[in-house]
């Protein structure tokens, strides 16, 4: 399998975070097993570009299905396993958390745990992008095809600057700090705060909180660094049962049984490679 990760063109840098894209290499010809990718919550929206065989997904314990060839989804707060043909091609679409709201016409927390179909926001008119993406011959051409779309259904969007400064406090602080203190450095209400921040990013910030606490210990534990992760539990991250609880819901397992049973992926390596200056968000591939 060949892992590709591209940064935004400038214009897009203020939505878009990174595209992350995965193809067939000439050795997987010989692969007769389907090994599934496992995807885990991360602070972020994401959409996908499919230009492979068809994609069936699993989000949490519900039951299989086919994964829409393009689709946008909001903040996932179970893991979602992905399983494709033979001919895998994807491109995956990281959004910066405010930016999303430029390209869908509603919240995106609407589209929590869900994988939207892009033709149910902008029609039939979008699979000519799933067309140009299986025409062309290199993963570039298809990176630029895509921001080309990007760019014509762009909208305008006033950049919020307080919803920024409390993403970053929220990040730095490591999802612990409470709303109430993000808001008073806001230099706002709580309640006020709290619709500021939905509105901006499509989800309340006890949400978003919630998944950069888990994203930071998360990590700490998918490299085997046990001892960061009591650091955090003595520090007040959780008390232990709600540390546990809260692990269960967003990967399924308990940090027990993850810690025996994880085996990380190739795609799972590079894409941490690749974000290693990123602090929000480092984990997300099994």
């Amino acid at each position: 399998m060949l892992y590709h990760f591209f940064k935004p063109s400038p214009v897009l840098q203020p939505y878009i975070d990174y595209y992350f894209a995965v193809e067939n290499s000439s050795d997987d010809a010989l692969q007769t097993d389907i090994v599934p990718l496992k995807v885990y919550p991360a602070p972020h929206p994401q959409m996908a570009f499919n230009f492979g065989d068809t994609t069936y997904e699993q989000v949490g314990r519900k039951e299989k299905a086919i994964s829409p060839d393009m689709a946008v989804s909001g903040y996932f707060t179970a893991p979602v396993e992905y399983y494709t043909g033979k001919n895998t091609g994807a491109i995956m679409v990281g959004f910066r958390p405010v930016g999303i709201k430029a390209f869908v016409p509603f919240p995106i927390g609407e589209v929590n745990n869900v994988n939207l179909p892009l033709e149910d926001i902008y029609g039939a008119a979008v699979k000519e992008v799933e067309e140009q993406l299986r025409e062309c011959h290199t993963m570039e051409q298809r990176i630029q095809r895509i921001e080309n779309w990007f760019c014509s259904v762009l909208r305008p969007l006033k950049k919020d600057d307080m919803a920024a400064y409390a993403i970053d406090l929220i990040n730095k602080g490591q999802g612990i700090i409470t709303v109430r203190t993000v808001a008073n450095k806001c230099a706002i209400g709580k309640k006020q705060f709290e619709r500021r921040f939905k509105d901006a990013t499509g989800i309340t910030p006890k949400l978003f909180s919630r998944i950069v606490r888990f994203q930071h210990v998360f990590n700490h534990l998918s490299n085997g660094n046990l001892r960061m992760v009591e650091k955090a539990l003595e520090g007040g991250f959780y008390d232990q049962s709600h540390f546990i609880r809260e692990f269960k819901e967003f990967t399924g397992l308990s940090p027990k049984e993850y810690v025996f049973s994880v085996n990380r992926s190739e795609a799972g390596m590079y894409f941490e490679k690749m974000t290693e200056s990123n602090t929000m968000y480092k984990v997300m591939y099994e």
